[in-house]
């Protein structure tokens, strides 16, 4: 069987093949005139899917430009996490139907995008007042700027204005120290004394003791005259 420009075949006796062969001479078809018509020509028809794809595609850009376009205006300590972001579709035209016969075709559409954000550093500070209930009140969460904050949405309200956030803190805890208590202890002590004092707080690891002037080699008898500072690190 021919397809395409092979099937405009010249005038042509046709056998019809179901006939006895003793019949076939005798009864046959026969064409005057060259067929026309068949083509090699490839032919695109739009279809459902391509219409489908073409929306979904263009909500899809559309939506991801609108919300980097949000995440590049809000402040930095402001975050925007892509499953609280919803789209919706304002208006919408396609050029074609289904079943027109087209190479290309355009889908123009108008996407509202609603997003919820939060501030990082009040979300951080929630969990660590969280923390500080669960740990023994001898201790105290410090910071090292190593700590970190890890979330997730668990789920959301958007057109209610609500988010749901699971998270966790990682951080380091350590033994309190009252910093008058720790005055009181080394005022007007000399400088070896002073360390030996603050290195048998449980979790103190080193000291280092500067006066001004620098010759003296003692602490000053007044509280209000010395500054203590604490420097964490993991072990």
């Amino acid at each position: 069987t021919n397809v395409g420009e092979e099937s405009n075949i010249k005038p042509s006796d046709f056998v019809i093949t179901s006939l006895p062969k003793v019949q076939q001479s005798k009864i046959y078809g026969k064409s005057t005139t060259t067929m026309s018509g068949g083509t090699n020509q490839i032919v695109k028809i739009v279809t459902t899917k391509d219409i489908a794809d073409a929306k979904a595609s263009t909500e899809k850009e559309l939506k991801e430009k609108l919300t980097n376009t949000i995440k590049s205006e809000i402040d930095t300590n402001v975050k925007l996490l892509d499953s609280a972001v919803a789209s919706s579709i304002t208006s919408e035209n396609v050029s074609v139907k289904v079943d027109d016969q087209v190479d290309n075709f355009n889908y123009k559409m108008k996407v509202k995008v609603d997003a919820l954000t939060f501030s990082e550093e009040d979300f951080k500070s929630l969990l660590i007042e969280k923390a500080k209930g669960k740990i023994d009140q001898s201790k105290e969460i410090v910071s090292n700027n190593d700590e970190g904050v890890s979330y997730e949405v668990t789920g959301s309200n958007i057109s209610g204005g609500t988010i749901s956030l699971k998270g966790t803190f990682d951080g380091y805890i350590a033994d309190k120290i009252d910093v008058n208590v720790l005055k009181n202890e080394i005022k007007g002590k000399s400088i070896r004394t002073a360390t030996t004092k603050i290195t048998a707080h449980t979790g103190v690891l080193s000291v280092d003791i500067t006066t001004t002037p620098n010759f003296l080699r003692s602490i000053p008898l007044l509280g209000r005259r010395i500054t203590i500072e604490f420097n964490y690190r993991s072990k």
